[in-house]
């Protein structure tokens, strides 16, 4: 009998009760606008639905390795680019190519500069 109780209605239940987690937004909106593609267009190359790039590029579905790779395909960039950073040309873009190319120290004295430019801004 409990195991009647606990059936699909219970689980229909609780399901319908717990809210979908947020996945961390990522680069993959920036990509598609960079390359010029529609989500019809990045999906199709993609090989996946335009749902799916809505979810993804929303937050609300999680990446998997191939399907993060047949992204990358799709929009010429590697997989970590998806992950971390811009496309070239944006602002967050142009400040990884120059801290990339930094040696250690420089990029503590970065940090520095930057962490007084923020103090006087608050």
């Amino acid at each position: 009998m409990v195991r009647h109780f606990m059936g699909a209605h219970h689980t229909d239940m609780v399901n319908s009760n717990l809210k979908r987690p947020k996945y961390r937004a990522t680069n993959l909106r920036a990509w598609r606008e960079y390359r010029g593609l529609t989500q019809e267009t990045l999906a199709e190359r993609a090989e996946v639905s335009t749902a799916t790039i809505s979810r993804l590029e929303n937050g609300n579905q999680i990446y998997t390795q191939p399907l993060l790779e047949r992204l990358a395909e799709a929009l010429g960039c590697e997989a970590s680019d998806i992950i971390v950073r811009m496309p070239p040309g944006s602002t967050d873009y142009d400040l990884w190519e120059v801290i990339h190319g930094m040696t250690d120290e420089e990029r503590r004295r970065a940090v520095n500069v930057l962490k007084a430019i923020t103090d006087k801004v608050a």
